[in-house]
């Protein structure tokens, strides 16, 4: 029989698969997950007067925590409790607010005692959204102000006046007085996710009295710059996730089923010698398909393992931890418990990031970015940022490079070959008397960086295959360190990708230098 005439079922099944999705899986991605929570902290001043009717005080700074918590699952509705605590620089909390929220788990909108959005939704519209926000407490329209890049991220700019709104018993020296609240505020919503960025929030407090409005507060706060980068990388991962289940699965599906009907109506329209042909090659095609959908599947499932592990909340946490203000003090065996949790964590980070470069090398997706900049501060910044680390592991780090002017190049890009390098030469030095020389000259029209060390040398044989991606020197102190074989492969491609060449030093015993190359000018190469 034919296999042609199997086109026709499996075109139909995957269609029907394409709608599936559409009506099913998406709206379920975008929902209000069941194990939803969130963290943010913002940092900001106030003035308070310390009686009603009395002179506002001094600016002060205040740190305020946000969460947000679900604490009942009710079917289409999730219930969610918000939490503000807002304290001084020593601690002393002035404001603890607290209210639950009943949410349309999949159009994120209130339900009960609250009017409109809860959260933006996903694929927010540049149009003006009317929302009980959890970070603003109360109702207010969030009118759309124009479209800005925040971090690299292209983000929706929302502004927004509230009314007035009781806050009686929000701020225990006003206890049991009726108090009222209004604010003015920023948001930056990156649109696909509906998640911000970025928030900023004014406001005054005031007591009324023969309808006169006798102010009792005046501040404001924004999002610390620590939880502006954890927000952006979350919304990155999130957007990630939703561009390949709602764009590229959808797109593969309609594909294979396109291909099927294309092999069933070219099967009755041909003879079958011609189509028993066209089988095999079609065959060997399908077979070199399922091998590149095979790796690609393995490298995927690798980076999807990586993405669900809770890295954001186990951060989180850990530098609440470390943090006297917030969880208090900590025993020395505590804080170096929480410190080992932190950097685990941090290294796992790294390692996602060494798997997206990679896998984005090998297609020659990464866009470099050239700026002029000089060559002596971006060591400085290096070395500064390995001495902590050196120190610890009792490893002494000498930066010998002299002023070498100014040059055009990507300097994210060149720090990550740096410290991959870096991080490479502080595994293998010793830890009594361990030295890492790091240096730039310049030789005719390039300059030359390198990354000395006193460690244990790598031999000739292992030199040659340094760069394959996944290759580590098979010795008792690699083992030790571990470490995804990705590092010096991504300064090879990087290297590379910015008209450079990469190259080792070494002999058994005697330590190792790594060698790269840039164009001062890039621009000049190309002419």
């Amino acid at each position: 029989m034919n296999k042609g005439v199997y086109g026709l079922p499996i075109g139909i099944s995957f269609l029907f698969l394409v709608v599936a999705w559409f009506y099913l899986v998406i709206p379920e991605l975008e929902s209000i997950p069941s194990d939803y929570s969130y963290y943010e902290e913002q940092i900001g001043t106030n003035r308070l007067s310390e009686k009603i009717g009395g002179p506002l005080s001094e600016p002060f700074v205040h740190h305020n925590i946000h969460t947000l918590t679900l604490i009942d699952d009710l079917g289409e509705n999730v219930v969610l409790e918000s939490n503000l605590v807002a304290t001084t620089d020593d601690g002393t909390k002035f404001l603890d607010e607290r209210k639950t929220y009943e949410v349309n788990k999949k159009l994120r909108t209130n339900s009960v005692s609250h009017e409109g959005f809860f959260t933006f939704p996903p694929h927010t519209q540049k149009q003006d959204y009317f929302m009980t926000f959890p970070l603003a407490f109360t109702d207010a329209l969030f009118s759309f102000d124009g479209v800005d890049v925040k971090h690299g991220v292209e983000v929706f700019r929302f502004n927004c006046i509230s009314q007035p709104y009781d806050i009686t018993n929000a701020i225990p020296k006003f206890e049991n007085q009726p108090i009222f609240s209004y604010y003015t505020c920023t948001i930056w919503v990156e649109p696909i996710t509906g998640k911000h960025i970025d928030f900023q929030l004014n406001w005054e407090s005031y007591y009324e009295f023969d309808s006169k409005k006798i102010l009792v507060e005046q501040g404001g706060k924004e999002t610390t710059d620590e939880y502006v980068s954890i927000l952006v990388s979350d919304v990155n991962r999130v957007k990630t996730s939703y561009i390949f289940y709602e764009q590229i699965m959808p797109l593969f599906f309609l594909f294979v089923s396109v291909f099927a009907f294309l092999i069933y109506f070219r099967t009755r329209s041909k003879g079958v010698e011609e189509v028993q042909k066209e089988n095999i090659i079609l065959s060997k095609n399908i077979e070199e398909l399922h091998q590149i959908d095979k790796m690609k599947e393995e490298f995927l499932s690798m980076i999807s393992h990586e993405l669900k592990t809770p890295l954001t909340p186990i951060t989180l946490l850990a530098s609440a931890l470390k943090d006297e203000k917030i969880m208090g003090k900590l025993s020395p065996k505590q804080f170096d418990a929480v410190d080992r949790i932190l950097r685990s964590s941090k290294e796992i980070a790294q390692l996602i990031e060494d798997m997206f470069d990679a896998y984005k090398l090998d297609l020659k997706n990464i866009t470099y970015v050239n700026d002029e900049f000089k060559i002596s501060e971006l060591l400085n910044e290096v070395t500064q940022s390995y001495e902590e680390t050196c120190s610890q592991n009792g490893i002494k780090l000498i930066n010998t490079a002299h002023e070498t002017g100014k040059m055009i190049g990507d300097t994210k890009r060149i720090k990550q070959v740096l410290n991959n390098m870096l991080n490479n030469s502080i595994d293998f030095v010793p830890k009594i008397g361990g030295e890492i020389v790091i240096n730039a000259s310049l030789q005719n029209n390039s300059i030359v960086f390198s990354v000395r060390d006193n460690g244990i040398g790598i031999s000739k044989e292992n030199q040659e295959r340094l760069f394959s991606k996944f290759y580590q020197v098979d010795t008792s102190v690699t083992r030790k360190h571990g470490g995804s074989g990705l590092g010096l492969t991504i300064c090879h491609g990087l290297v590379t990708g910015m008209g450079g060449k990469i190259w080792v030093e070494s002999d058994l015993g005697r330590g190792t230098t790594f060698y790269f190359s840039l164009p001062k000018n890039p621009n000049d190469v190309k002419n």
